[in-house]
């Protein structure tokens, strides 16, 4: 399994898109971010980062514009590695 994964507890993959959904407000707001700016500069609609955080639903392209807005390129990068 990869180890940025084996921090969740859950079995599933809806369990899983939610808490990592959570863990990314958290962190958009310990940074100070409002939705809007994380949509704008992520270069996506302000609705998909709702939904994302809302319902865990986003797509691979959006998280990683999402992750990069943040500020976690390198994370993204190594997902896989």
């Amino acid at each position: 399994m990869l180890s940025v994964l084996d921090n969740y507890l859950f079995d599933n993959v809806d369990d899983i898109s939610k808490q990592i959904a959570s863990d990314f407000r958290h962190r958009r707001v310990a940074k100070g971010m409002t939705r809007e700016e994380v949509a704008e500069r992520a270069d996506i609609a302000l609705s998909n980062v709702a939904r994302f955080e809302q319902k865990g639903l986003v797509s691979l392209k959006h998280l990683i514009g999402l992750a990069m807005a943040l500020g976690y390129t390198a994370e993204v990068k190594s997902l896989f590695a």
